[in-house]
């Protein structure tokens, strides 16, 4: 595997894994169900926006473009926002553990959205 591959693997598996004790593992308002079902999704999406974001940028500043941060950063939000949207419109039809899987990979995919051919150059 290049190191691109095993760069993008790890912003999935650090994203995921943030998410998930984010989720499980912060304090939460128990006060109401639907606050709370709520506060879990953003914790959750936050902490899947820097697991992404602090991978790949070890990620760009292995390949030399860490100028392109910011920009990937952006790029990362609006594909976990685009995904989620996505999700919560097919979300009858699928198990309820793709809510992570879902924005975590529109997530990753807007972050490295051509950063392949660039780093070629």
């Amino acid at each position: 595997m290049t190191s691109s591959a095993i760069f993008i693997c790890l912003e999935y598996v650090l994203g995921l894994v943030l998410a998930i004790v984010s989720i499980f593992f912060l304090p939460e308002n128990n006060s109401d169900l639907m606050g709370s079902i709520l506060f879990n999704i953003i914790k959750g999406l936050i902490a899947m926006f820097v697991g992404i974001g602090v991978m790949g940028y070890f990620h760009l500043k292995s390949i030399k473009l860490s100028q392109r941060f910011g920009k990937s950063l952006l790029l990362c939000l609006v594909g976990i926002v685009l995904f989620s949207v996505i999700y919560f419109a097919i979300s009858d039809f699928l198990p309820g553990f793709f809510f992570l899987i879902i924005p975590l990979a529109g997530g990753v995919l807007g972050f490295n959205f051509r950063l392949v051919d660039n780093s070629a150059d």
